[in-house]
């Protein structure tokens, strides 16, 4: 890495924010485009960027998945194979559920979910994008769930998986789980020790039990009289599950950074965002959680003529929060906000085009990879023909 892109990473987090705020802009164009086509002419069908906006994870339409090199800047040309690829198991119907860095941050473990007509399974892969010859290196499983795997999300070494009517938190360094009975279907986060499920109506939270051994093959009996140490309703109804801004993997959450969620509601003057925000619980009580999530802001996203639904979880940049937003019209929408003072914000369009606003059939996964940190939007165009990688802040 050259001086010049040490200088140009450094300065890009405030570079982007005083772009976006400076002037009250109501828009922001990228000021360079650059174009990646699948290989062997297949189709995209989801993708991810990696915190730091170099590295990005796509899936093809035959269950291909690749990893690509952007570059730190527009500056780099993007090589048109990628540095990395696994093929899929003809068996089985693979989908990448999240990344996660290893604890040196050199490495990312990409957790997949697989599937047939008879079963789900999860399998880890483990790669290191910065080697001299990246490689994905099957780490952990496949572990199998006989009753399909509805919802997703993880944390540090953990992830936690919904699967029928069983919430299940498998510890994959160690190969240990625990599971109990939650009903319904939820999104989660595990986070604070805790694990949070939340429906249409609000919250509930479940202190980590402990963990045990288990086979890779199943079946997960769930603990006896496992009950929720927190609840919480919505401060104003919320109609579906994808109007929720739930970071479901960690490292799009910020080092040592507050947990800021999002739930969207429609109210009479346009659609409404509510922040909760973890905060710590006075004590050493175990039978309480470290913390609980409470309703810190709410804010008006938009006119009451522009439907939004929320593109993916929220990110850090500096000192500000910024929760995208699709809207049916083709934009997209960045709520910027100050976590110290979450109800003065505002939205910057930056981008409309014919970037699609199909919603993908994993909630967990992304049509939209955007890191403010490297000022860095890429979007799946209609079709998944080809990916538009979109820098707003370039070198000096």
């Amino acid at each position: 890495m050259t001086q010049r892109a040490i200088e140009h990473a450094a300065l890009v987090p405030a570079r982007f924010i005083s772009l976006l705020t400076r002037g009250n802009p109501s828009s922001v164009q990228p000021s360079a485009i650059r174009l990646l086509v699948p290989p062997k002419q297949g189709k995209f069908m989801e993708l991810f960027v990696v915190s730091g906006g170099r590295f990005l994870f796509t899936q093809t339409v035959d269950g291909r998945i690749d990893l690509w090199d952007l570059g730190y800047s527009a500056a780099s040309v993007i090589n048109p194979v990628p540095i990395a690829f696994l093929s899929e198991d003809d068996q089985w119907e693979s989908s990448i559920m999240a990344l996660e860095p290893t604890k040196d941050e050199t490495g990312m473990y990409m957790i997949v979910r697989e599937r047939s007509p008879a079963a789900a399974r999860i399998s880890i892969y483990l790669v290191y994008p910065l080697s001299s010859n990246p490689a994905f290196v099957l780490f952990k499983g496949p572990k199998i769930f006989a009753e399909g795997i509805h919802y997703f999300s993880a944390s540090p070494g953990v992830c936690g998986i919904h699967h029928g009517t069983l919430f299940t938190v498998w510890d994959y360094l160690r190969d240990l789980t625990s599971t109990w009975t939650v009903g319904g279907e939820n999104y989660s986060l595990i986070s604070h020790g805790c694990a949070l499920l939340f429906d249409v109506k609000g919250i509930k939270m479940w202190n980590l039990p402990e963990l045990h051994p288990s086979s890779d093959d199943g079946p997960f009996n769930p603990e006896p009289s496992l009950i929720p140490v927190f609840s919480l309703q919505y401060a104003r109804p919320s109609g579906t599950l994808f109007q929720k801004c739930i970071p479901y993997t960690s490292w799009t959450r910020g080092h040592d950074r507050d947990i800021i969620l999002g739930v969207m509601a429609h109210a009479d003057g346009g659609p409404m965002l509510d922040f909760y925000i973890m905060e710590p619980v006075p004590g050493n009580n175990p039978r309480l959680p470290s913390a609980i999530p409470l309703l810190k802001a709410s804010t008006r996203i938009c006119k009451n003529d522009i439907r939004v639904i929320p593109a993916i979880a929220g990110r850090y940049c500096g000192r500000y929060f910024l929760q995208p937003f699709t809207t049916w019209e083709d934009n997209f929408l960045v709520n910027i906000a100050d976590p110290d003072n979450l109800s003065q914000n505002r939205s910057v369009q930056l981008y409309k085009d014919d970037i699609s606003l199909a919603v993908s059939q994993y909630p967990n996964t992304d049509l939209y990879g955007f890191c403010p940190m490297s000022a860095r939007l890429c979007g799946l165009l209609t079709g998944g023909r080809e990916i538009r990688v979109m820098d707003f802040v370039l070198p000096k």
